[in-house]
């Protein structure tokens, strides 16, 4: 046995055998459910990205907001946490397609205006997203992320990866 392939190498080189921490840690984040202010930090963008929508100004950005919630409302119902609201998810997923291909028809990006069905599929998605996150421990939304993620990437997607650490924050 070299040391690529022992047991001490492979929990060494394991991803989540950095994170992983003593077993009172591990037992909160299994059972504590995301805090109001951690929804809000989540769901405000995500409302703001809907709202820019349905008046035709969304920014790229706001774009990537809302396949970001829809990447991670089917990491969360494959999980098996929450079910029930996959035809939503895949509604959604057809109508940012849409609008992803309009947007950028021309190369670069333009905020297109929605048809009446498309808004509702972005306000079903907010919806569901919500409901899900209410319901989901915090351990398996940070699951749900990191399955999102591995998804996108797997799938040749482009990834933007942006730090939820608060500014002027030590930690």
């Amino acid at each position: 046995m070299n040391r690529k392939t022992s047991l001490y190498a492979r929990k060494r080189l394991h991803p989540e055998a950095r994170e992983r921490s003593d077993g009172i840690t591990t037992a909160r984040m299994n059972t504590t459910r995301l805090s109001p202010a951690e929804l809000e930090h989540i769901l405000v963008p995500l409302q703001g990205a809907v709202a820019s929508a349905r008046t035709a100004s969304a920014t790229y950005e706001q774009f990537v907001q809302l396949n970001t919630a829809m990447h991670k409302a089917r990491a969360i119902d494959d999980s098996g946490v929450f079910r029930g609201l996959r035809t939503m998810v895949d509604g959604a997923e057809e109508t940012l397609n849409a609008i992803g291909s309009r947007a950028q028809a021309s190369g670069t990006w333009l905020a297109p205006t929605l048809y009446g069905h498309e808004m509702v599929a972005l306000d079903d998605l907010a919806w569901a997203y919500r409901l899900m996150l209410l319901e989901v421990t915090y351990a398996e939304f940070h699951r749900a992320e990191r399955l999102a993620i591995a998804r996108v990437a797997s799938s040749g997607g482009r990834l933007i990866i942006r730090s939820t650490a608060k500014e002027g924050s030590n930690s």
